[in-house]
């Protein structure tokens, strides 16, 4: 622990540890000039005193500087003083008042006002009641929501402003991860000469010669990369830079069960793929149990070079967008099974994973996720809950606390002396449980069950005064299913204009 310590100094700190190894010089001239019959006691005392002197420094050195985190402060430009002749210098001074070593990383002057800087909770308190200082908020990390930008905004068709003339003269923020400048819808052709409102720039960068790839149509491009820096260290392209994607050719192809001594070594979970088997090849993984991101981790720590994840009878259909460090390809359990069918069928199988794109019009879609019920309850069959369902993973949407839920149903009290039953209650959907008859796999077909409900509708369209009530009857007959089947369906009303339904769920029991 000493001994780490001690290290942690040295390599962080070169200066301060010159001073300390002075001051350790200095006491062992004194220990030697006034205690030479105890020169073989001195070195074990000497080193004590030294391992506890650094051990003192790196603690009060490394813990605060690992405290930190970057934090973005929003000022009142009208309130810089007069002492000032321009806000940096304002920044500054402000910054330095609550800390002797934090550095700003960025200053904003046009959208907002303020700048970034790495600090410490408490000194990002001591800056909050500084004058001037609108706030301080730590930074936000944000992830990408779309691959496809204009479609999703809806101007991939009108146009950005499609009732003005005013397009050509309109320059385009984007944020974004990069860009690839060489693609041909960079080009410039048929666009006419920058916006003489244009006041950005074009920043030279690694592998990005700005006078060759900014034109008129990429008129400016800069990097923001500080704020990553300061927390995450510098960027390594070759580790952090995972959306390499395979090459064209077919690699070895590999189902995780066939390359571990676990039992459950299919879900490739942590230590359980064997590297020989694995390295270099396309691993095809079971969802389930562990994270999906971690089955990726697994599979490149063993040496493979891609992944499919495919869904079990667990998850069906339902496919979650996550990120990856090695390339993956997650697919539904159709898919699953035609690739496993092929895998275990093929003596020499091999797999390649290669972007096509973003594709939209799938049906069905939205899908809802395999952990959200659609019912019937478990606990009664006859019941179908929840009555509304919607897709909610991987949904851009935003709840704003303003929606209230409107509900029209007075408060209802049951009577304690009555008995109640499942068909009492006056549903608008149907839960219809039909017992499977006795015999493999559910009986004789021919067996078929017949169930009855009836409801009583309050809105029937051929009503007579106003609050008329009127009952109709639905027969349901099936033959006989093996136990756990369900299937589903709707029961349609329509005048020819509107059309309302009411849910059907039938389940063999």
């Amino acid at each position: 622990m000493l001994f780490t310590s001690a290290s942690c100094l040295l390599q962080t700190k070169a200066p301060t540890s010159s001073s300390s190894l002075l001051t350790l010089n200095l006491f062992l001239q004194l220990a030697q000039a006034r205690e030479e019959k105890r020169v073989a006691m001195a070195p074990l005392r000497l080193s004590f005193f030294l391992y506890l002197l650094l051990l003192c420094c790196c603690s009060s050195l490394s813990i605060p500087e690992l405290e930190k985190k970057t934090y973005i402060v929003h000022v009142a430009k009208s309130h810089m003083p007069d002492d000032f002749p321009e806000h940096r210098l304002w920044y500054e001074a402000s910054l330095r008042s609550v800390s002797d070593t934090a550095e700003m990383l960025y200053a904003y002057d046009t959208v907002a006002h303020g700048f970034s800087a790495r600090l410490s909770a408490a000194e990002a308190r001591a800056l909050q009641g500084r004058p001037g200082v609108v706030g301080v908020q730590p930074e936000v990390r944000y992830e990408l929501h779309t691959t496809r930008t204009p479609e999703f905004l809806g101007i991939d068709r009108e146009g950005l402003v499609p009732q003005s003339n005013a397009e050509g003269d309109v320059v385009v923020g984007v944020l974004d991860t990069g860009v690839w400048p060489e693609r041909a819808s960079y080009g410039d052709a048929g666009l006419g000469p920058v916006p003489a409102s244009w006041k950005g720039a074009c920043e030279e960068g690694k592998d990005f010669e700005a006078a060759a790839v900014c034109n008129r149509k990429l008129v400016g491009a800069r990097f923001f990369s500080k704020g990553y820096e300061a927390s995450m260290g510098a960027m390594d392209e070759s580790r952090e830079s995972s959306g390499k994607p395979l090459s064209s050719s077919p690699y070895p192809f590999i189902y995780a069960g066939n390359a571990t001594n676990a039992t459950n070594g299919n879900l490739c979970m942590r230590g359980t793929l064997l590297p020989e088997k694995v390295a270099g090849k396309i691993v095809l993984c079971d969802r389930g149990f562990n994270a999906r991101a971690q089955k990726g981790f697994v599979v490149r720590d063993a040496g493979g070079a891609g992944m499919i994840l495919t869904n079990t009878a667990a998850h069906g259909e339902e496919l979650v967008a996550d990120a990856y460090l090695i390339p993956t390809s997650a697919v539904g359990q159709k898919a699953g099974d035609a690739i496993k069918s092929y895998l275990f069928s093929d003596p020499s199988p091999t797999a390649t994973i290669a972007f096509g794109g973003t594709i939209v019009g799938v049906t069905p879609s939205p899908v809802v996720a395999a952990f959200s019920s659609r019912g019937p309850s478990t606990i009664t069959p006859d019941i179908l809950k929840p009555d509304i369902l919607a897709p909610g993973v991987n949904i851009l949407a935003a709840w704003t606390g303003k929606i209230q839920i409107i509900s029209r149903r007075p408060n209802v009290a049951c009577d304690s002396k009555e008995i109640y039953t499942v068909s009492d209650l006056n549903y608008p959907s149907f839960s219809v449980a039909f017992e499977t008859a006795s015999g493999l796999g559910g009986g004789s077909p021919s067996t078929t069950t017949t169930m009855r409900h009836t409801r009583t509708l309050t809105n029937e369209l051929n009503f007579v005064s106003a609050g008329e009530r009127k009952s109709y009857t639905v027969s349901f007959s099936a033959a006989s299913q093996p136990s756990g089947s369900a299937a589903f369906g709707r029961l349609q009303w329509s005048d020819r204009k509107h059309v309302v339904a009411s849910p059907l769920a039938f389940t063999w029991t």
